[in-house]
């Protein structure tokens, strides 16, 4: 059996390396966007890390942050962290097969990663997918823990693991509840030592409960208030459900397929116990997110990454059940590289409307050379942009790689806020503050446009 695990997992470096191409290739797409550019901005401003209690940004902040300390471009600073993301999720996977010897759970991440990963893969900021591929390496490691033979290096990377990924992101107890009975449920040989499964449930429980009570920061507060306004009156018909039932036929078709096959797979079997554990996380959580979405028509990139543990919640079953009860192994093979094969294509097709964003901003650059502008986004393709907020840092980073001259723009919803600034001709507005030009870095921050004030466009 370790024999097709292992196969399998050496066919899965294939779907990293395209991966990697395309962090390389779209580096622009996944780094001139709201969140990222925010997070770029303040590690160049600051030369540091970007404080918060999400303890997993950590990993991926250090490769821009190094970049730019060994005094590389603004590109190559980009592309850092571009990359960075993948290797990220790629060195996790390195660790569970090579190191620990665990290509089961090696496979669990590359399918999380590519099973239906679209928008997500340019919005590549979220804190969630960091989280939950950390707690797949940590059961990995504690796959390797066995009761007459406790490894207090071992014990000290669970816990500490588990720390970070229940601070990482409110999301990520979901799929680490669910992994933990997953294993729990297993009829045959244990998979990860129960007495030790019993622990992590009750560490992850015991941190998650602290981490809510006192150190909850104030968009995770927001975030998890509108679960107590879940609107379950005609649930079927709310826009969130309709749009991903349409999704699941476009880009989201592995989640039906293969959950039917999950499905039927413990029907045959009479496992009714992990049948009824994959149902009710399945639909449980996909209501949550879409209650608590209901009318999110414009964020795509948004959403999906909130669906991101349904892939986890596949994956493990898939991996440690359904594949290993496959007779012709070839057949898991082809099955396994048309998931990988479709997650590349259908990663490389979403990139046509980051681009055009791109697109977008390049022509609006070059129309308005050397100006300082707050736009109205009412004059502005707002559906093409996604959220204007970021725009300020997002022009920032475009022209000074692609113009050597950095452009003080912000497109906003409310261009009557910023009248105070009009005449801050030494400064670049952003998003809820103005900073001066003496306080950024020259390397980075290219600003000639000191003697002009803001034009006001409505």
């Amino acid at each position: 059996m370790d024999r097709i695990f292992k196969r399998l997992y050496f066919i899965g470096f294939a779907g990293y390396l395209f991966l990697f191409v395309f962090s390389i290739l779209f580096f622009k797409e996944r780094t001139i966007f709201c969140d990222i550019a925010f997070h770029l901005f303040l590690i160049l401003k600051d030369n540091t890390f970007v404080p918060n209690f999400r303890f997993g940004a950590f990993f991926t902040q250090l490769y821009p942050l190094f970049a730019a300390r060994a005094g590389m471009s603004l590109s190559s600073v980009m592309m850092a962290y571009s990359v960075g993301f993948i290797f990220y999720h790629f060195i996790y996977f390195l660790i569970c097969g090579l190191v620990c010897r665990r290509y089961q759970f090696g496979l669990c991440i590359l399918l999380f990663n590519l099973l239906f990963l679209s928008h997500t893969f340019y919005w590549m900021q979220s804190e969630l997918p960091q989280a939950i591929n950390l707690f797949i390496l940590v059961l990995a490691v504690a796959s390797t823990v066995k009761s007459n033979d406790i490894k207090p290096l071992a014990l000290a990377v669970i816990f500490l693991g588990l720390f970070i990924v229940v601070f990482t992101h409110p999301l990520a107890i979901f799929p680490v509840v669910y992994c933990i009975i997953f294993f729990l449920l297993s009829k045959d040989e244990p998979v990860i030592d129960k007495k030790l499964l019993y622990s992590i449930f009750i560490f992850s429980i015991g941190t998650y409960l602290i981490k809510v009570t006192f150190f909850q920061g104030g968009y995770d507060s927001q975030a998890m208030s509108t679960v107590h306004s879940l609107p379950f009156k005609n649930i079927f018909s709310i826009y969130s459900n309709v749009h991903f039932v349409h999704n699941c036929f476009i880009k989201y078709y592995w989640i039906p397929i293969l959950s039917l096959l999950v499905f039927t797979y413990y029907l045959v079997r009479k496992d009714w116990r992990k049948c009824i554990l994959f149902c009710l996380f399945m639909i449980g959580y996909l209501e949550l997110v879409n209650l608590t979405h209901a009318n999110s028509d414009g964020y795509d990139f948004y959403i999906e990454n909130q669906y991101l543990p349904l892939g986890i919640f596949i994956a493990l079953p898939l991996v440690f059940d359904v594949f290993p009860a496959i007779k012709k192994k070839y057949v898991a093979e082809l099955f396994f590289t048309v998931i990988l094969a479709t997650g590349c294509i259908r990663i490389y097709n979403t990139h046509e409307s980051w681009s055009a964003r791109l697109n977008w901003e390049r022509h609006f650059l070059v129309e308005n050379e050397g100006k300082k502008m707050i736009v109205d986004e009412k004059k502005t393709p707002v559906n093409l942009l996604l959220m204007t907020w970021g725009t300020p840092l997002e022009f920032w980073l475009l022209s000074t790689t692609e113009y050597k001259r950095s452009a003080s723009v912000i497109i906003t919803g409310n261009p009557e806020s910023y009248m105070g600034f009009i005449d801050s001709s030494k400064s670049l507005i952003v998003t809820g503050g103005l900073f001066p030009y003496s306080t950024l870095s020259g390397r980075y921050f290219k600003f000639e446009d000191t003697s002009s004030h803001y034009s006001v466009i409505r």
